[in-house]
């Protein structure tokens, strides 16, 4: 079976944990069954290229405009070949996103649904994501995101420390989300019988992004909480290894559709990485974490509660530890790549093979 993946947005994230991260998995457990090839851009690729692929694998789309959608995938299947589409998130982004301006001016929603039409199969990341694709495009897999090993990064090689430690890694399109937090961590920044006994990091740091100094602001409580820390910036390849540099990861996320039906990224990586987790309480997050057991979701209405479960967790280490071996313990055997690749390995060989398509 010959496999070409499309990285037409690398380095990123969806490119990492969507394309590259689980097809080295599959290579390592099917080895020479299956070729994988890779392009950038498929106006590059010769007859002879285009002759030996049975499955494109692409991550939201292949065309920017909607009169060039259906004329590469018919050139595509011209070819033989089978499209199996990968949405690792809704495609409907809300207002005051960072990216809505864009998106709605090259009318990406639109775009986008063409693309999923027209796809022989669907992959996606959560129940929930699945049965909205469902209402377009019948045929839909869940592949959860999932680590591998393969990568040292996530092989965890923690630092030790007196404090509990508070980490938030997330790009630079969250400020919506962090804004969630900002009334929990003006209370933490005025609650003076903590200090010394934690850090709050601001991963991702690099000073030349402008939204690192509002997110500073946030993180800092207006500059007067003296445990305030950054974790500086890392590419796709290394920014895991911030978390050996913290006890806790934190999940925050304004509830919204789009939101909502984002993947449990953030929990796996936590989990993977031996660390517990405080998050919105939001669905593909509850669905994961046992509140006061390996985690703590935060209510919508409740801002104010991250301050609660991050003073809890300063207050009784020996506890947030004891959460995060839970958490590490369930995650690890929920999110397994061997398992996930199987049921791959299955859908590939299915759509290659079906003639009606």
């Amino acid at each position: 079976m010959n496999i070409c993946l499309l990285y037409n947005a690398h380095p990123t994230g969806c490119s990492y944990y969507r394309l590259e991260m689980p097809h080295s998995k599959m290579h390592e457990i099917y080895g020479d069954e299956i070729q994988f090839f890779s392009v950038d851009k498929l106006e590059e690729m010769t007859h002879d290229e285009l002759r030996i692929i049975d499955i494109f694998i692409i991550n939201r789309t292949w065309a920017n405009i909607i009169p060039a959608v259906k004329p590469v995938a018919d050139v595509l299947k011209t070819y033989g070949a089978k499209i199996i589409l990968d949405m690792d998130d809704y495609w409907a982004i809300e207002p005051g996103h960072a990216f809505y301006e864009e998106y709605h001016k090259k009318n990406m929603s639109a775009v986008i649904i063409e693309h999923m039409k027209i796809a022989d199969a669907m992959i996606t990341t959560t129940k929930y994501l699945a049965n909205e694709i469902r209402k377009i495009n019948k045929d839909v897999t869940i592949l959860e995101n999932c680590p591998s090993l393969l990568y040292d990064q996530f092989k965890p090689n923690p630092t030790p420390s007196d404090k509990i430690r508070f980490g938030y890694f997330g790009a630079s399109q969250h400020l919506q989300d962090l804004q969630h937090v900002e009334i929990g961590f003006e209370r933490l920044a005025h609650d003076k019988s903590l200090n010394g006994k934690y850090t709050l990091y601001c991963a991702g740091w690099h000073e030349k992004h402008a939204i690192g100094l509002q997110y500073e602001q946030i993180f800092s409580g207006k500059g007067e909480n003296d445990n305030y820390g950054r974790i500086a910036g890392a590419d796709i390849y290394s920014y895991v290894g911030g978390y050996n540099f913290v006890d806790v990861a934190l999940a925050p996320l304004k509830v919204n559709k789009f939101n909502a039906l984002k993947s449990e990224l953030k929990i796996v990586e936590a989990a993977y990485m031996g660390k517990t987790i405080i998050a919105t309480d939001i669905p593909m997050y509850a669905d994961q974490i046992d509140h006061g057991v390996d985690g703590y979701l935060v209510k919508n209405n409740r801002p104010g509660d991250w301050y609660k479960y991050i003073r809890k967790m300063i207050l009784d280490p020996d506890k947030t530890r004891e959460m995060a071996a839970n958490l590490e313990a369930k995650i690890k055997k929920r999110f397994n790549a061997e398992e996930i690749s199987k049921r791959r390995y299955e859908l590939y060989k299915r759509i290659k093979n079906d003639i009606s398509k």
